[in-house]
């Protein structure tokens, strides 16, 4: 995408691209690098409670990072474009920049939200300043310390004049707190601060991985973090709407203090987090919003698959007529339309009570179908809205009559003529009491 990005900048002068690059590269590129062994990410994941796993010398190396590897050898990429008689700085990072054809020399020191550039040589040039679309307030030049007014067009500042050497600009553009709602879900947020994403330190209990695919390590999900922040006084907008107050730095640090709500969280530069678990995504609620139980913490996973991924749902032996998957609210979904059905082969413990833990969406009140385990019903669904727009949880207690001696079931979701099965969301799973 940065190189596509790249391309696209030189062909049409948009600022949007470079927008859009300073945001990958730092948020994800950077992200992606743990700097004590160099080792690298596969994939970074995005939902709160979870953390980065990297690759290894020898043992786990897989093909995500060997072509990730370039990305580390294209660090100074972008930070300069020019033409015949215009130098634009793109990005804002300590460096230096030699233009042969103006005899001139621009060394670039970078210190967020100030930045300092040091002209060497002479000659008639226009030096082009990118006005970050993080920067809400207009930026201030200075030119050997004399503040110009300047005009931000389409995007950039230009800078026109007779460069003499030894010439000093000092750019400073004003840093804020934004919050950046999900395109489909207004109450889930994520926070930034100037071009930096910030995620939350969740700590480092349980830091467990398992395996997938041709042994992918991941990591597993510490159940006890919750990815809901409740608002304590007033209206979710209210609270988002005073955001310079409610998210506040610490010092002079890049730390920043989370009030009012009933998490106490310390947020940084998501590209520093490497070795504990984050959250970046928050789902803010208030004392209107109605919120499903958490009774995660009553019981123990004994199978359980990722709804919509396919190795997974191959694995267990996914079987379906008239089915459809897909994502809403940011959960995969899978669901049958009517008279349609799907199923999975799923483990279980004959010794002990088992439960089938599926998850809903209030939104789909109304919806008729049947849950079968091995051919017999085990329930008649009606789907309920105990929690408008909002996903939950039900338990159905599986008969022990129903495993017997076996070590897995087929767990079918048979739609009504004219109503869907499902949909199902995130993970299906069988659990059992602690």
């Amino acid at each position: 995408m940065l190189k596509l990005t790249r391309e696209l900048f030189k062909v049409t002068g948009d600022v949007k691209y470079s927008d859009y690059y300073e945001n990958t590269f730092i948020n994800a590129i950077l992200s992606s690098q743990n700097p004590e062994t160099g080792m690298t990410t596969y994939f970074q994941p995005m939902a709160t409670g979870f953390f980065k796993v990297y690759s290894s010398p020898t043992d786990h190396f897989w093909c995500c990072t060997g072509s990730g590897m370039e990305n580390f050898s294209k660090l100074g990429d972008s930070i300069y474009f020019h033409d015949e008689n215009r130098i634009y700085v793109n990005r804002y990072t300590s460096s230096k920049v030699v233009w042969d054809e103006k005899g001139l020399s621009i060394t670039q020191n970078a210190d967020l939200p100030k930045v300092t550039f040091t002209v060497n040589g002479s000659g008639d040039a226009e030096i082009v300043l990118r006005v970050p679309d993080w920067c809400k307030e207009k930026p201030t030049v200075k030119i050997n310390g004399d503040k110009k007014l300047v005009r931000v067009k389409d995007g950039f500042i230009t800078l026109h004049r007779k460069w003499k050497d030894g010439d000093v600009i000092e750019y400073e553009m004003p840093m804020s707190i934004t919050v950046h709602p999900l395109p489909d879900n207004e109450n889930a947020v994520a926070f930034k601060y100037g071009p930096w994403v910030l995620s939350a330190d969740m700590g480092t209990k349980n830091m467990n991985t398992g395996t997938t695919g041709v042994n992918v390590t991941v990591p597993l999900w510490d159940t006890s973090v919750s990815e809901t922040l409740i608002v304590e006084k007033g209206t979710i907008n209210r609270w988002l709407r005073n955001i310079d107050e409610n998210l506040v730095r610490i010092g002079d640090s890049f730390e920043f203090k989370l009030l009012g709500t009933n998490q106490q969280l310390i947020f940084s530069p998501h590209y520093k987090h490497h070795t504990s678990r984050y959250g970046i995504y928050f789902t803010l609620a208030d004392s209107r919003t109605k919120l499903p139980e958490n009774e995660e913490d009553k019981y123990i996973v004994i199978d359980s698959l990722p709804i919509g991924n396919d190795q997974y749902e191959f694995s267990h032996n996914l079987k379906c007529e008239n089915s459809t998957s897909g994502s809403f609210n940011g959960l995969i979904y899978r669901d049958a339309l009517s008279d349609g059905w799907f199923s999975y082969d799923m483990a279980v413990e004959n010794t002990t009570t088992n439960y089938l833990k599926v998850k809903y969406f209030s939104g789909d009140v109304g919806r008729k179908f049947k849950i079968f385990v091995d051919g017999e019903l085990l329930a008649d669904v009606t789907l309920e809205n105990p929690y408008p727009n909002n996903f939950y949880d039900v338990y159905y207690e599986i008969p022990q009559e129903m495993i017997g001696e076996k070590e897995r079931i087929t767990v079918k979701f048979q739609a009504e003529t004219g109503s869907f099965a499902g949909g199902i969301f995130d993970r299906l799973s069988i659990v059992k009491e602690k």
